[in-house]
């Protein structure tokens, strides 16, 4: 078939989360409600992955305004993201999160290890003074 060229026509993985840079961090909302899907969570992974390696000393919020489901997988991209960010001597903060979804952090006692603000103004504050 001499003269057929071939597009790629794949289109850009849908981002489920939206990412404001400001001066003192960067704020990371998810545009989902129900986390919970593999494909998403696998997604959401590689960004949040993607601003930690991008970043000298990643300053990060997490909002969980919105959110009204979390899966087991989801808090293990927690995770990962926390040891990612902790290993460049940043830091990264949860908040806004739900009565139900916090019951979940509390029963795994991940809110022993992950720093859980309740909104977003204490979110910030508590991150001190920028290095």
């Amino acid at each position: 078939m001499a003269g057929v060229h071939l597009v790629d026509m794949a289109q850009p993985q849908q981002s489920f989360i939206r990412i404001v840079k400001d001066p003192e961090c960067t704020l990371v909302e998810f545009t989902e409600k129900h986390i919970i899907d593999e494909v998403v969570i696998r997604q959401i992974g590689n960004e949040l992955t993607k601003l930690v390696d991008d970043s000298p000393r990643p300053r990060i919020v997490v909002t969980f305004k919105g959110v009204e489901h979390l899966s087991s997988a989801a808090l293990g991209t927690l995770l990962t993201v926390m040891n990612k960010v902790k290993a460049k001597d940043g830091q990264l903060r949860l908040c806004e999160i739900n009565a139900q979804i916090m019951q979940i952090f509390q029963i795994t006692k991940l809110n022993k290890i992950l720093r859980i603000e309740k909104d977003l103004a204490t979110a910030k504050s508590s991150l001190g003074a920028a290095k």
